[in-house]
């Protein structure tokens, strides 16, 4: 598990982290418009995060889950949020999308 809360620089963090993406199972990180969000789009992130093998969701404040992954252009809306990533085949991916389903 990792989480990601470095106040606008998480998609600089999840570009260099790559070699510790590939050996992490679910990933957490915010998304806003401070920071380098202001020039770079949750949509970036949510390809390079597929392309690493992971399905993305929104993780609402009172546990409601919206699968992001290939969900354009609804995911170019710029506002706050918490997103979580899974990688596909693990366990906790099966978990989301049954959560999300529920939604």
């Amino acid at each position: 598990f990792l989480q990601i809360d470095t106040e606008g620089h998480d998609p600089v963090v999840l570009f260099g982290g790559s070699q510790t993406l590939l050996r992490t199972r679910y990933v957490a990180f915010e998304n806003h418009a401070k920071g380098y969000w202001m020039t770079m789009d949750l949509r970036m992130v949510v390809n390079y995060l597929d392309a690493l093998g992971f399905e993305c969701f929104w993780t609402g404040n009172d546990g409601s889950l919206w699968q992001i992954t290939g969900c354009y252009p609804f995911i170019d809306i710029k506002h706050w949020s918490n997103v979580g990533c899974a990688r596909r085949g693990d366990v906790f991916l099966t978990a989301l999308r049954r959560l999300a389903k529920q939604n």
